[in-house]
């Protein structure tokens, strides 16, 4: 079993941003000794070379970018649930909400406005994360309130959710491509086209994916990207056409958002919450958030 350092993984991750152990040490507060040490520690620990010794400075191994990707959020969460238990003796007005997507994905941070003119007091923190993500930070407690599939949830009786709006899967097209003429796409006119799908592990995308290697796309068409960001550009540059919710379109982006071959609603959105933190202001959000149309558009 590795022993949680927090400190040496911060100073994992500060050597990993700036690429040099003299700025990290610097940024730590502790003199570049102390920094290599703690790399070299924290190495010898898993078992694996984090970084490169270059000339010019550090670069990332294969495992080391690993350890940068999972851990980053890990150590937000962990600072949040700190937070949330030193605030949790007084009459916090703090939600901690997670969701998935573009930054107004659904009408979200309209609806969020909407609830804190109706409720001043509130201090709302927004963690934009994948659906795993999403899940695993909703069961510990690091999440008030999760904006997620319902795939997602653990079956357990502290985490309660409220139904919101069912979805198709749709191709974002770039004007660039032909079939941006179309309106509706199938596996025929995809047969020679590179999908483009985020590559982040969670019950509801997997499902989506099956659907579509079930439909008649070959698992070879794809192409896995780490973060939708990504997955849009290339799908803006005709680099391939990206797989995404309905929800997900954006209309500041050139793109085109076509339906797949029928109009069956593949992913349930819902809204969840950890009841075991006790935060009455979270379940008043989740009932408010029930109440309305999703999307969710401003009056």
């Amino acid at each position: 079993m590795v022993f949680l350092n927090q400190f040496r993984i911060e100073c994992f991750l500060a050597a990993a941003s700036y690429g040099s152990l003299t700025n990290a040490a610097a940024y730590m507060n502790i003199s570049q000794p102390a920094m290599s040490f703690q790399i070299k520690e924290y190495e010898k620990e898993l078992g694996v070379r984090l970084f490169q010794r270059e000339s010019h400075g550090l670069r990332l191994t294969p495992a080391g970018e690993i350890m940068r990707d999972g851990l980053s959020p890990v150590v937000e969460m962990y600072d949040e649930l700190v937070e949330r238990a030193r605030s949790s003796a007084g009459n916090s007005k703090r939600l901690t909400i997670g969701y998935n997507g573009p930054p107004n994905w659904a009408g979200i941070s309209d609806f969020i406005s909407d609830f804190c003119l109706r409720h001043p007091e509130t201090e709302i923190v927004l963690h934009q994360q994948n659906m795993g993500e999403l899940s695993k930070y909703l069961d510990i407690g690091a999440l008030d309130i999760a904006f997620i599939f319902r795939e997602e949830i653990p079956d357990k009786k502290y985490i309660a959710s409220e139904p919101l709006f069912k979805e198709q899967g749709y191709m974002a097209v770039s004007y660039m491509n032909p079939l941006s003429e179309k309106d509706c796409l199938t596996a025929e006119d995809l047969r020679d086209e590179t999908v483009i799908f985020n590559k982040h592990v969670s019950k509801g995308m997997l499902t989506v994916r099956q659907r579509l290697y079930d439909s008649g796309l070959k698992k070879e068409q794809f192409q896995l990207c780490d973060q939708y960001d990504v997955t849009i550009a290339m799908a803006s540059c005709n680099r391939g056409i990206a797989a995404v919710p309905k929800s997900f379109s954006m209309a500041s982006v050139p793109l085109k958002y076509l339906p797949y071959e029928d109009n069956e609603e593949w992913l349930d959105n819902c809204i969840a919450v950890n009841l075991n933190n006790h935060n009455e202001l979270a379940v008043m959000f989740m009932k408010e958030a029930a109440q309305v149309k999703w999307p969710y558009v401003k009056a």
